[in-house]
């Protein structure tokens, strides 16, 4: 028969619960920046996004082919985050690609236009 906790001991159980919470929200704080920093920096991000999908659907049919799993149900919504994660620095990248295109494309228009200038203008005279 399990004895009855005192209050004290409640409240010392329930600090080692608030622990636990906290180490563990920590971990996955920690978890997220270096997800971050290794979608961020990544050279292809295509290969690096079929690999995800490759792997969600494996978790997927885990999940179909046998009892339910709460760690593959937490993977999978984890790779679901990673995903969504990596289709928005693709979108960033393309949008960054894009303005420096134009960038570089409205640089190489105003050089042309000073130098047509340049060859319009009359010389100096001495």
């Amino acid at each position: 028969m399990i004895s009855p906790m005192t209050p004290s001991e409640l409240e010392a159980r329930f600090a080692k619960y608030d622990e636990r919470i906290a180490a563990l929200e920590d971990s996955r704080e920690a978890d997220t920046w270096v997800l971050r920093a290794l979608i961020g920096s990544h050279p292809n991000l295509g290969d690096l996004l079929k690999l995800v999908r490759r792997t969600m659907q494996s978790m997927r049919e885990r999940l179909a082919n046998g009892d339910p799993d709460a760690y593959c149900e937490r993977v999978l919504s984890q790779l679901a985050d990673t995903e969504e994660l990596i289709l928005k620095v693709i979108a960033i990248r393309q949008r960054t690609a894009r303005s420096q295109s134009e960038s570089v494309k409205q640089q190489a228009q105003t050089q042309q236009r000073v130098r047509q200038e340049q060859k319009h203008e009359p010389e100096p005279e001495r």
